[in-house]
């Protein structure tokens, strides 16, 4: 399939992917699994993990380096998708409903830490930010 042929269909069948991801991330926050920790219970998890430097800082390492570009793709309305494509991008984007859906079937069982803050410090503009992160690996990490 060329790159607007994927575009094309991905325009038909996105909507209800990124409908489904937004219905359920709004959910996330109130599963049994989700765990709202404090910001000195964030501090005893992660802690475990570092390595304390002699200047008292904590060193962490992490499995995850970066994003990798030639996998990342852009789910949602035209104005979102990706203008060009390589075909690794492409197959991933055609497959997007069942990556969807394995991605809701993992989020329901793992264990999963919640951390709401406020980005920001000005009277101009502090977005409130929500991330969720699996703790299922705890090494891929700090918490």
């Amino acid at each position: 399939m060329t790159q607007k042929q994927v575009a094309a269909k991905s325009r038909c069948e996105l909507k209800e992917p990124v409908d489904e991801i937004l219905d359920f991330v709004k959910n996330l926050r109130a599963a049994d699994n989700v765990a709202h920790p404090s910001a000195e219970e964030l501090k005893r998890m992660a802690e475990r993990f570092g390595v304390r430097t002699v200047y008292g800082n904590y060193n962490f390492v992490s499995t995850v380096k970066n994003r990798s570009a030639w996998f990342t793709v852009y789910v949602g309305g035209p104005n979102v998708l990706q203008r060009q494509m390589n075909a690794k991008q492409r197959e991933i984007l055609s497959k997007v409903s069942k990556t969807v859906e394995a991605v809701h079937e993992y989020v329901q069982e793992a264990p999963v830490v919640c951390v709401q803050r406020t980005m920001g410090e000005n009277p101009y503009f502090n977005p409130q930010c929500t991330l969720f992160v699996s703790v299922h690996r705890r090494r891929n990490g700090a918490i």
